[in-house]
């Protein structure tokens, strides 16, 4: 039977067709008074409500009978109907009859969920058929771009080999923690990080929680045996059919959101992906996060079947067992000597080849040292301030970098005690999982301030000659290069490293759907003493800005020199423009001819920035790592610039 209702909060008050009170026998003359009725049932996402007459609900009575059947959705039982606290019983086939009482009636149920369900093999991508032949296609006749449309297929080491047919070791991906992965797409070939939509797995990086880490390694192992990965966006999973709402979104921290769908089939159809999202609260490492308007009403549906059946079947968080991943017991104390000790480049390989013991990613390590130099929320820590360094001589020197987005109070040349976990990154070791208390810090537990007294830290010096010598592989220590560096120009490598970054740079990795970069760190290169001197890796922390005279280092070029074009909301047009420079620094052809008619109409507009920069020579003192590229075939000591009085710029050509 048809009815109508009206919200009122999360309630809804049921409203119909006349009906005289006399008409129902059970209500006398003392009873006439009216009722309310509050109807939770009919408003809930898991049943529909049919009403056995057109009840007048504006004119109920005290004393009037309601008859109404439930239907459960699917997977779904109904567990209890009450009327304001009161129990109401079923008369059969989920039927029930309510005498209403004087004042609110307020009908609730609450459901059972069958313990057996599988939601996440329930659960099927929400594409048309003619939208997933495009997203397998390795040369679709669309060519599907994750940002701009919404959807994609990441790169996986399936694709990468045997369909590109490209060297294993190249294929990147980086599993970052429960909800976050880096991937490469597929099409168009840049990283994008993806936050997963609708999730929230607890911390396993900057800080660390029960079941975080679990989580991470879950995530990993699934994508691990994935064949094919579909990135897939809010929009274009909310509203498949509206090409308004395709496009990628980002959060706070310039993380792209999506579902990723994953198969473990070589040619799969439809049926044979399976969201992760969903299946990481399926198994209990987070909660389904979000509202209906946020997910839309299916993946809201879905998200807390999930979470129900991770409950009664006691997975994960619900399992009421301690996370096998997690350290429970007092942190190790260790020095830094001892953390390298036996160690080659980063420290995260033994000299023997085999893994550094403690990057084990659960023991907790209690280490002790002074803070050099912090960036953000994190820091860099080393064992002395003061190495009484005799010339440029070599002297046994240790640090490490501190992941964190904790806002602490310590400062530079403070002696302090961190505890958190050894991981590698990059090539090389460093701590989190850290913690930080403001008021009555646990010194088993959190970061604490041993000394207070801010000593000045001394930088190791580094002469050029010595650079790449073995003995002056200096790890998150500050050192200082005694010659000046010479900048290499905008299209000159190391190796096969190129220069890039900077928010007014175009993405070099992208040659079709082009896109500023999504942070301001800065990659370029230069020589020690002289440009052709002893090449060097440098990096610009994404929190430092530099100036010299109206230069600013919104890009690489602040160091390398050149003209670099910046039109904010339109890359395309600049890639236009600037065609000849990418095809010099990422060897691909200038792809946006088509946007000639387009650019000769906003060119003279005001918002063209043109930004002329001087290639320069100048004094670094920065903190010495150990880098490895994500491909693993460019491995190379850098000096990494975190902080704005380290860099001095001398000249300019």
């Amino acid at each position: 039977m048809k009815f109508r209702y009206l919200m009122i909060g999360t309630a809804a008050v049921l409203l119909a067709g006349a009906v005289s009170a006399c008409s129902n026998p059970s209500i006398t003359s003392s009873e006439s008074q009216t009722a309310v009725l509050v109807d939770n049932i009919s408003s809930s996402i898991y049943s529909t409500v049919t009403f056995d007459e057109s009840y007048d609900f504006s004119n109920l009575k005290v004393g009037q009978n309601l008859g109404f059947t439930i239907i459960p959705e699917q997977d779904y039982t109904v567990a209890s109907v009450t009327n304001s606290g009161t129990v109401v019983e079923s008369d059969g086939d989920n039927h029930y009859t309510v005498t209403l009482k004087s004042g609110s009636n307020r009908l609730t149920a609450t459901y059972d969920l069958d313990p057996t369900v599988n939601v996440v093999e329930q659960f099927k991508l929400n594409v048309s058929e003619a939208t997933f032949a495009d997203i397998m296609e390795r040369w679709a006749r669309v060519d599907l771009d994750f940002r701009k449309d919404g959807i994609e297929q990441a790169q996986t080491l399936y694709t990468w080999t045997e369909i590109s047919g490209e060297d294993e070791e190249s294929y990147f991906i980086n599993y970052v923690d429960g909800d976050t992965t880096h991937v490469e797409t597929l099409h168009y070939g840049y990283t994008v990080k993806i936050r997963y939509l609708s999730i929230d797995t607890p911390e396993s990086t900057s800080e660390l929680e029960e079941w975080g880490k679990s989580a991470s390694l879950y995530n990993q192992g699934q994508l691990e045996k994935a064949k094919r990965i579909i990135l897939q966006s809010q929009g274009r999973a909310m509203y498949p059919d509206d090409s308004t709402k395709w496009a990628s979104t980002t959060d706070s921290n310039g993380r792209n959101l999506a579902y990723v769908w994953y198969s473990e089939v070589e040619n799969p159809t439809i049926d044979d992906f399976k969201c992760l999202n969903l299946e990481m609260v399926y198994q209990g490492f987070s909660f389904g996060v979000g509202s209906i308007e946020d997910c839309g009403l299916e993946f809201y549906k879905a998200l807390d079947k999930a979470n129900r059946s991770a409950e009664l079947n006691k997975r994960g968080m619900y399992s009421g067992e301690l996370d096998p991943n997690y350290w429970y017991e007092d942190p190790v104390e260790v020095t830094m000597a001892e953390i390298y000790e036996g160690t080659i480049n980063g420290g995260t390989t033994m000299a023997n080849g085999n893994p550094n013991p403690l990057v084990d990613e659960k023991t907790l390590y209690k280490v002790k040292g002074y803070v050099s130099r912090k960036v953000g929320g994190a820091f860099y820590f080393q064992d002395n301030y003061d190495y009484q360094q005799t010339g440029t001589e070599p002297v046994d020197a240790y640090g490490l970098y501190v992941f964190t987005y904790a806002q602490t109070s310590i400062q530079v040349g403070q002696y302090i005690s961190v505890v958190g976990v050894l991981s590698e990154y990059s090539g090389t070791l460093q701590m989190m999982g850290v913690s930080w208390k403001t008021i009555n810090p646990d010194p088993e537990r959190d970061i604490t301030i041993i000394d207070e007294t801010k000593q000045t830290i001394v930088p190791i010096k580094v002469a050029s000659s010595d650079w790449n010598d073995a003995s002056y592989s200096y790890n998150h220590v500050l050192v200082e290069l005694v010659d000046d560096v010479y900048s290499y120009g905008p299209t000159q490598k190391l190796g096969t490293l190129q220069p890039d970054g900077g928010s007014h740079s175009i993405n070099h990795y992208n040659e079709k759907y082009p896109f500023y970069n999504t942070s301001n760190k800065c990659i370029f290169f230069g020589g020690l003493g002289s440009t052709s001197g002893t090449g060097i890796r440098m990096t610009l922390d994404q929190e430092i800005l530099l100036s010299y005279g109206t230069e600013i280092s919104y890009t690489y070029k602040f160091f390398t020199g050149g003209t670099n074009y910046y039109y904010p909301g339109y890359p395309e047009y600049v890639a236009y423009i600037q065609g000849e420079d990418i095809d010099a620094v990422s060897g691909y052809g200038n792809p946006f001819e088509d946007f000639e008619d387009e650019w000769n109409e906003h060119k003279d507009d005001p918002e063209l920035q043109t930004e002329v920069y001087t290639r320069k020579q100048f004094h670094l003192t920065g903190i010495s790592q150990y880098y490895v590229s994500t491909s693993g075939k460019n491995a190379c000591y850098t000096v990494n610039i975190v902080a704005s009085g380290d860099v001095s710029v001398t000249a300019t050509f």
